[in-house]
């Protein structure tokens, strides 16, 4: 069996057959990208697969993306907002990219943030399900719900930093 995505019935499997599964424990994040499977409403139908596995590669590039930067970056606005140097002069750690002023890497990192969670949801968006694809269908929603949730908590937060901003230049720290 070299297709891991492959339905067994294309293996010559038949309902109700056996099957011995040989292999490692898998870990939770081999559970959060594994193909969704299903008793009902797929029925095994190749084309809904496709769809499952084309959301789920666009949603697992969301996740990887987000926890990897969303940490950083809530960590660093936190710091920034409860700062009492100037934020045009305080530099940034090292931890968050170089030297340079950290709004300016607080700007950087919403732009791509923002910008790949709405490409996400375009690439999502671009995924067309029939109306008899449930799973398929379950899953985009699951993913878009998901992805929108990610860019909200990213706006609120440029929101904060901006919310600082204009009460520094307010009270004369800037």
């Amino acid at each position: 069996m070299k297709d891991n995505n492959a339905p067994l019935s294309s293996f010559g499997i038949k309902p109700n057959g056996v099957i011995t599964m040989m292999g490692t424990k898998s870990s939770k994040s081999d559970i959060r990208t594994a193909p969704l499977t299903t008793t009902s409403g797929s029925g095994g139908d190749p084309e809904e697969h496709a769809l499952v596995i084309e959301i789920q590669t666009s949603y697992k590039k969301i996740l990887d993306l987000t926890d990897q930067h969303v940490p950083k970056y809530e960590r660093a606005v936190k710091e920034y907002i409860q700062s009492n140097n100037p934020p045009s002069v305080m530099d940034l750690k090292n931890e968050y990219g170089g030297e340079r002023p950290m709004r300016k890497w607080l700007l950087d990192e919403y732009t791509l943030l923002s910008e790949k969670l709405m490409q996400a949801l375009l690439v999502l968006d671009s995924v067309i399900c029939k109306p008899n694809f449930e799973v398929a269908r379950a899953k985009r929603k699951e993913a878009v719900k998901e992805t929108q949730r990610l860019l909200d908590l990213i706006d609120e937060m440029n929101a904060r930093v901006k919310t600082y901003d204009e009460t520094a230049e307010a009270t004369g720290k800037l």
